[in-house]
């Protein structure tokens, strides 16, 4: 919980994307490619539910260093 949201992370220690590839994944997720590439349907899909839902200060974000990892968060707001 965080400011009245409800905040899930996954992050890995691998290895991580360039600049080019997480700025890829990023333009991806929110749904700014007129294709989807490799990584599927599944991000932009949720990305786009949660904001129809909750608004756009909600969502999905990909954070990622090359050589360090990769972190996915996930925000929505909390219900009591």
């Amino acid at each position: 919980m965080k400011d009245g949201c409800l905040v899930v992370q996954v992050a890995d220690d691998g290895c991580g994307m360039t600049p080019e590839k997480l700025e890829e994944v990023q333009r991806e997720v929110a749904g700014d490619l007129g294709q989807i590439s490799e990584g599927g349907f599944g991000l932009p899909n949720i990305q786009k539910r949660i904001q129809l839902a909750y608004g756009a200060d909600y969502g999905i974000h990909v954070s990622s260093r090359l050589g360090c990892g990769t972190r996915v968060t996930l925000q929505i707001p909390a219900k009591s």
